[in-house]
């Protein structure tokens, strides 16, 4: 008898602990959701002013698509949580705590394979514009971009596989247990992501050096293209450093109920963060002398802008040969005037 109780005061517990962890990651997933409409909102009005540009309607086409496949983790994971308070601590089934439990998992198991593959998908979208904005602005840098490009690849491939691993598995119901391969195909995809956005978030970084460099021999301020190449930096190092920390980490941890929280949290937020990310670095771009105050502008000002958020490629060239950073845009021949001290196009 003592042995029985003791039995179900463990299945409580754990019933207890799995049931807070999932509902602070949904509380702090809704919360971020809420930031994102404001986001989204945002970025969308500043890329609908610039509809007659093929590449604006590109973007608001990509950036819907990944605030529906946020929208729809948001729901999925609210929905897991609901069914697993109803069969473990509602239902009227006359079964064991253990066996509430397993019956729970097991209800939700279709439910959390769908959730990780859009999430791929999610993440594929976000690193496939991640890397053609370094491919506009580093241009020269051929050898790495074709990296970039290999990664993302890769990032496909697995995707692909795990869409297929989990229709292969069936996933039957009273099923708990998902296959080992899958989780790990699913890991390794985050793992990829996490090294394409390591190897992107660099080059920016160089990127928004050089350029600091290139201008401050005439101006002692940040200018507008030093201020979005900032931006895109630092947003990138923000994204992955919390990537790696939310999602990575909790993997290589000892099971305990901080890691464990740490995970269902970190993974959560990331349901949200990912497609956040893009229309974090448009609010910024485009609103920054707002949020941070003026720079030094002239009349090329809007057109700056307007192409360091589109990420249009430079055609120019120096001829050199020289390997160096093939800046785009964001590279412009400094030329000094005793007026304005103004940035032109090369």
């Amino acid at each position: 008898m003592a042995h029985e109780i003791l039995a179900q005061d463990s299945d409580l517990q754990r019933i207890g602990d799995g049931i807070v962890r999932e509902f602070v990651a949904n509380g702090a997933q809704l919360f971020l959701y809420g930031v994102y409409v404001l986001l989204i909102s945002i970025s969308l009005s500043v890329l609908l002013r610039q509809r007659r540009c093929q590449t604006s309607r590109s973007l608001v086409v990509v950036m819907v698509s990944m605030f529906a496949i946020s929208t729809f983790l948001w729901i999925s994971t609210t929905v897991t949580l609901i069914i697993r308070i109803k069969i473990t601590l509602i239902g009227t089934t006359l079964r064991t705590m253990d066996e509430r439990l397993q019956l729970a998992n097991a209800s939700t198991t279709k439910l959390s394979y769908a959730a990780n593959m859009v999430f791929l998908v999610n993440c594929l979208i976000g690193d496939s514009m991640l890397t053609w904005r370094v491919h506009t602005l580093c241009t020269k840098m051929r050898l790495v971009v074709s990296f970039l490009g290999a990664i993302l690849l890769a990032m496909l491939a697995v995707t692909v596989g795990y869409l297929i691993c989990s229709t292969k598995a069936g996933i039957p119901a009273g099923r708990s247990l998902q296959p080992p391969t899958c989780p790990n195909i699913w890991f390794s995809g985050l793992v990829i992501s996490a090294v394409l956005n390591t190897v992107a978030t660099a080059l920016l970084v160089i990127l928004a050096w050089r350029h600091r460099q290139l201008t401050s021999q005439t101006w002692s301020r940040k200018t507008e293209v030093d201020r979005v190449l900032a931006i895109l930096a630092i947003c990138g190092l923000v994204y992955l450093v919390f990537f790696i920390a939310g999602n990575l980490v909790p993997y290589y941890l000892p099971a305990t109920p901080v890691s464990l929280g740490l995970g269902t949290v970190g993974n959560n937020a990331f349901y949200q963060l990912t497609g956040m990310y893009p229309n974090a670095v448009t609010v910024l771009a485009t609103r920054h002398e707002v949020i941070f105050g003026a720079v030094p502008t002239d009349s090329d000002v809007a057109a700056i802008r307007s192409a360091s958020i589109h990420f249009r490629p430079n055609t120019a060239s120096d001829g050199d040969g020289d390997g160096d950073i093939e800046l785009g845009v964001a590279e412009r021949e400094v030329v000094k005037s005793s007026y304005t001290g103004r940035m032109y196009e090369s």
